[in-house]
């Protein structure tokens, strides 16, 4: 069941403090999680919480006149019809005092033009954002986007890093704040770019030693002072400069970083396979990619040392991760097995799980489960199964003594097998 239509906010980061945005927003389902997939959305995000609020009443009014929900697409409707009308009246308002000055101006008076304003840095860090947005979009909706590539394109992706020269002359580096890594990649990607390192425009400029590409375009970047007020800053990638003058610098890869990206991306590509991306909402999307990102980091930095691991045998194993897991989603749930095939039977079982999400354990652990309940395998023939097959068991030998995931989830799944049937004796 549907709920009634609200204004949901989000905030973003502004010059000052953070900006919170407004938009028309219900739950598909009630007894649901709560999640974006689980959400219609109808007109933009507004700064204004009044606008969002005239769009969520004018929806709720419609539904109650009519006694029944409205699609999604009728919802839409009505907020664009709403925006164009208010629009309409901004513009005829800011054409009144232009059409009188024009009568009182003489028809062929000349005025110099007055020099237009110098944009506010709330105004440039919203822009850019906005640009942000936009990039992603189109090249969702061009199916070019990112995570929209084979994995195996994906995996020799790197965070974008900034190089500038310092007071002292020698160039250094330093990482830009999540909110650029997408953007930057993605022109990257446009560009065909392999090179993760950007350059100040300003610098690249100045500098007679550089050579910028004949229709090289700048990204602007919003970086953050120490005092954590945004600002923007416009780089070119260093496929767009050449010359003596361009910094020989180039950082190690930095494993912690890297995960986090790729971890957003492959959040990203899943939404897409699944058809649950809000193409023309890439704000919330990327918002979801963070927040999967943040728990998958913390999870992840208990089990592993990242300052200590080997980043080509960590890309290896995620590599081999993504393997099994396409080989999970690809499995036939309806498909008949024969009983001594046990890797097929496990990645069935496995299947049949992933598809019913739950709160309360993870699916390997339910499909072990059923493995040692069900189907009475021993629980070497269980071990061995997850070791070879679960995706985070691609990763055991990368993780600190007593954090091995296949042994821990394998520990998890035995001890409640043995409740179960300790359960089932007692009745």
């Amino acid at each position: 069941m549907q709920s009634e239509w609200f204004v949901s906010s989000n905030p973003i980061p502004g010059p000052e403090k953070r900006i919170m945005m407004y938009q028309a927003q219900r739950r598909k389902d009630t007894s649901a999680v709560d999640y974006s997939g689980n959400r219609d959305y109808a007109g933009g995000f507004y700064e204004n919480k009044e606008k969002a609020q005239e769009i969520v009443d004018k929806l709720n009014a419609e539904e109650k006149e009519r006694g029944e929900a409205l699609t999604a697409q009728e919802a839409q409707a009505i907020a664009d019809k709403l925006n164009a009308e208010e629009h309409r009246k901004e513009a005829q308002e800011e054409a009144k005092p232009m059409a009188e000055q024009e009568e009182k101006q003489p028809e062929k008076e000349t005025q110099a033009k007055k020099p237009q304003e110098k944009k506010t840095t709330k105004e440039l860090v919203s822009e850019a954002s906005k640009a942000f947005s936009d990039r992603m979009q189109e090249a969702h909706a061009s199916g070019n986007a990112v995570w929209q590539k084979p994995y195996e394109e994906r995996q020799n992706i790197h965070a974008p890093v900034l190089i500038y020269q310092g007071r002292d002359g020698e160039h250094k580096s330093f990482y830009p704040p999540v909110a650029n890594m997408l953007p930057a990649v993605q022109h990257q990607l446009d560009i065909g770019s392999q090179d993760n390192r950007w350059i100040p425009a300003k610098e690249a400029g100045a500098n007679p030693d550089i050579t910028i590409r004949k229709d090289a375009k700048a990204v602007t970047f919003v970086l953050f002072t120490k005092d954590k007020q945004p600002y923007t800053k416009k780089f070119f990638n260093m496929a767009d400069v050449s010359g003596k003058g361009v910094p020989a610098l180039a950082p190690t890869p930095e494993l912690r970083r890297d995960a986090y990206l790729h971890d957003m991306i492959d959040y990203l590509a899943r939404r897409t396979e699944r058809g649950t991306f809000k193409g023309d909402n890439y704000f919330l999307m990327v918002m979801d990619a963070k927040e999967a990102a943040n728990k998958s980091y913390q999870a992840k930095k208990e089990v592993y040392d990242f300052q200590n691991l080997d980043y080509g045998t960590y890309m290896k194993a995620r590599l081999e991760a993504n393997r099994r897991l396409d080989a999970i989603l690809g499995a036939d749930v309806q498909e008949v097995i024969p009983a001594k095939d046990y890797e097929k039977t496990f990645i069935q079982l496995l299947a049949k799980e992933i598809r019913e999400p739950s709160k309360e354990t993870n699916y390997v652990i339910r499909a072990a489960r059923k493995a040692l309940n069900e189907l009475k395998w021993q629980q070497s023939h269980v071990k061995a199964a997850m070791k070879a097959l679960v995706p985070q068991a691609a990763f055991d030998s990368l993780a600190r003594s007593g954090k091995v995931p296949s042994q821990t989830l394998f520990i998890i799944a035995v001890k409640g097998a043995e409740q179960n049937k300790a359960q089932e004796a007692a009745r």
